[in-house]
């Protein structure tokens, strides 16, 4: 950026904030397009190959007969995995380009910059970028929830829970990510180079959120798995993916 474009004023600035009124905004709506209505986005289908193998078959919307619940919001039920996992990929995508953007920034400026910006993109961008979790459930998760629902929770939020015995079931359960946060931070220091594609893919590949119980979690705290965290760890930890299949053809 040059000094001409920061001083190319447009005369916005000051009048916008004319007649503003805050919007009260409704954070754990579910977008329309994973509720009903609209269309399935235009993905190629080589590529959502590539990026879900044989996880998702249009249509299919029960794991092990067992199927999620209504979504709190809509009172119904969400979309098939299939239409959910193109969406998130959309966003996938765009958080590709976010991150993007935010490493040029960083990397031809570091001058401006300390650590906190790296943070920043670890709790900040990756974490809270909207609606872009697939829930999995661990195999010792899954026997907690079958004791209170005959429900499946997979691809369903904790807000999204309501009315059901589950959700006092859920303070013994640990929303894990499977790639700890600090790894799309880290990444930024790693390769200076590295394209939207690239973050695309560093972020289908690894980027993954499962419910496991608070002993799973404590298991992978002492084998030091919370810092430093090899794609076999869950094997060596012993925690077993309740949607197996799913897990095993995604990514």
């Amino acid at each position: 950026m040059s000094a001409k474009q920061i001083n190319n004023w447009t005369g916005i600035g000051l009048p916008i904030r004319e007649g503003w009124h805050a919007n009260r905004l409704n954070l754990n709506k579910r977008p329309i397009l994973d509720v009903h209505g609209g269309i399935i986005p235009d993905i190629d289908p080589n590529i959502l190959k590539k990026c879900s193998g044989d996880i998702l078959v249009p249509g299919e919307f029960i794991v092990d007969g067992r199927v999620s619940p209504p979504s709190s919001i809509t009172r119904e039920h969400l979309k098939t995995y299939y239409e959910l996992y193109c969406n998130i990929l959309v966003r996938i995508w765009h958080l590709a380009e976010t991150m993007h953007t935010i490493s040029e920034a960083y990397h031809t400026n570091r001058a401006l910059y300390s650590d906190r910006i790296l943070a920043f993109i670890g709790n900040e961008v990756v974490r809270e970028w909207p609606w872009k979790d697939f829930q999995f459930t661990s195999v010792a998760a899954q026997e907690i929830i079958s004791k209170a629902t005959p429900y499946t929770l997979t691809g369903l939020y904790n807000f999204e829970i309501v009315g059901d015995p589950i959700i006092d079931k859920l303070s013994e359960l640990h929303y894990e990510h499977w790639a700890p946060i600090s790894f799309f931070r880290d990444i930024f220091t790693i390769n200076e180079g590295l394209s939207t594609q690239d973050f695309f893919e560093i972020l289908v590949c690894n980027y993954r959120v499962v419910r496991i119980t608070k002993v799973e979690d404590r298991r992978l705290s002492s084998m030091k798995f919370k810092q430093q965290r090899p794609r076999e760890a869950y094997n060596q930890a012993g925690i077993e993916i309740y949607e197996k299949r799913m897990w095993n053809g995604t990514f």
